[in-house]
């Protein structure tokens, strides 16, 4: 498969936040809305798939570490809307999750890290932001700390506006 130039991983990245951001939001929304469990389930399944393939994508036409980071976060992202998708639809226990969320949030602060030794600013604030919303997605679905449950859906929506749904206008309008 031909190699992918920058300008096009970021393109693929700007479509992985605009899924990202859909499923953050309608995710956050349903704690006010109570969609149908097995719809949301198969929203998130789907997203997640698109999510899939690209990591896929990035993964075969990689020729740089960074390119290989990206996609090892996509198949992380993928993961986390994989779990959600199927919790919705076969199970109601959020525990397994929770405990993802957790390695999630590791994930991202080793890749936070990492961008503040690069000094790629905007990446460093997208990290935290997702080790943060995956850390108190941990203390709600895993550790059952009842601030967080408070907290989670309008964390799930801030997070799907600040960082990815703006993030991925920008990317796919080629600003950044």
């Amino acid at each position: 498969m031909a190699q992918i130039s920058v300008k096009e991983s970021l393109f693929m990245l700007g479509i992985c936040l605009l899924f990202a951001g859909l499923l953050l939001t309608l995710n956050g929304v349903n704690y006010f809305a109570k969609f149908d469990g097995k719809i949301l389930g198969i929203v998130n399944l789907t997203g997640a798939s698109i999510l899939f393939l690209i990591a896929v994508i990035g993964s075969v036409t990689a020729d740089a570490i960074e390119l290989y980071a990206a996609a090892a976060a996509s198949f992380v992202f993928a993961m986390n809307f994989i779990i959600i998708g199927l919790h919705y639809i076969i199970a109601k226990e959020w525990r397994l999750f929770g405990w993802f969320a957790l390695f999630g949030a590791v994930f991202c602060i080793a890749f936070g890290l990492q961008a503040i030794i690069v000094s790629s600013w905007l990446f460093v604030f997208l990290w935290f932001m997702w080790a943060e919303l995956w850390a108190v997605c941990f203390l709600d679905s895993a550790a059952n700390i009842k601030w967080a449950s408070k907290f989670t859906p309008f964390n799930l929506i801030i997070n799907a506006v600040l960082s990815t749904g703006v993030p991925a206008i920008l990317f796919l309008l080629g600003v950044i």
